[in-house]
């Protein structure tokens, strides 16, 4: 009867150990995700701010930026600045960061995605830039 008692106790221990150490991964895991979700969200902040108005003279000073990252490829979106008054070298590697992250969330979720493709716009001057 004691060796019975032994094992059944061995037994509830190492079920709870199995499921403590799981959800210890799991918290890891959901503290990553809103540590990556909150950079992204303030790489959105200053990629707005740096694009600003996007105020333009003439459509040559307009252009489009990736953002974000399908789970099949591909960007979520495209963001419309101008050069007119924008450091699109630090809008260009903020726009990096936010894809780099936008991928990493997805590995980190395993989301998914229909898999479509986001076309590029097609931009023009119209005192500020705009998707037509």
């Amino acid at each position: 009867m004691n060796v019975k008692r032994l094992g059944f106790s061995a037994m509830v221990l190492l079920t709870l150990l199995v499921t403590l150490s799981g959800s210890a991964c799991k918290h890891k895991d959901d503290s990553k995700e809103q540590e990556i979700e909150a950079e992204i969200e303030l790489i959105e902040d200053d990629i707005n701010a740096i694009i600003g108005r996007a105020a333009c003279e003439n459509s040559n000073q307009c252009g489009y930026v990736e953002m974000g990252s399908k789970p099949c490829g591909g960007p979520m979106t495209f963001k419309i600045y101008s050069s007119l008054n924008t450091d699109t070298t630090l809008l260009f590697e903020k726009a990096a960061k936010h894809v780099e992250l936008s991928e990493e969330l997805n590995r980190l979720t395993g989301a998914i995605s229909t898999c479509s493709v986001e076309q590029p716009p097609t931009v023009s001057c119209q005192a500020v830039c705009l998707a037509d």
